[in-house]
């Protein structure tokens, strides 16, 4: 298993010159994650998961396939 964090970090543009699109860019509070599961040795199949209970109890949890294109 292989588990990477990876935390986006840009200057912020002036907001008097930049565009909104930008701006967005620059300020979004993201953390994105990268989650590598590799059973390819493994001789029965194996299923992994990864939560994160946010402060939105409707939105904490997704299946992975949901969002991975079906991988």
């Amino acid at each position: 298993m292989t588990f990477r964090l990876y935390s986006p970090v840009r200057p912020v543009p002036d907001p008097a010159k930049a565009d909104a699109e930008h701006m967005k860019e620059a300020i979004v509070p993201a953390v994105f994650v990268e989650l590598t599961l590799d059973n390819s040795q493994g001789k029965v199949a194996r299923r992994g998961f990864f939560g994160y209970e946010g402060s939105d109890r409707y939105q904490a949890m997704r299946r992975l396939s949901d969002t991975s294109g079906g991988v």
